[in-house]
């Protein structure tokens, strides 16, 4: 089970993730680059006592990837999940 104060400190801070800027076109419409999405990430969970980080992974099969890392400023890491393919 999840202590209280990190459910607390993730559902304040997914609450405070609005205003993503999108600062890249593509072919068929604009996106948010992975530096838009961590500016905006990193400030609404330091101000919920987290920490984020993208951990750059290899793993045979699926190539390159950058893994999310999730931590709380009173406990040790807590999500570390798959966010993106590089192939």
């Amino acid at each position: 089970m999840m202590p209280a104060e990190i459910a607390k400190a993730l559902v304040a801070f997914q609450a405070s993730l609005t205003d993503l800027v999108k600062d890249k076109q593509g072919q068929r419409s604009e996106y948010s680059s992975v530096g838009a999405m961590m500016t905006l990430v990193k400030k609404a969970a330091t101000d919920h006592g987290l920490g984020i980080s993208m951990l750059v992974c290899w793993e045979e099969g699926r190539g390159w990837h950058l893994r999310a890392a999730i931590m709380h400023k009173f406990f040790q890491l807590l999500i570390c999940l798959k966010a993106r393919y590089f192939n």
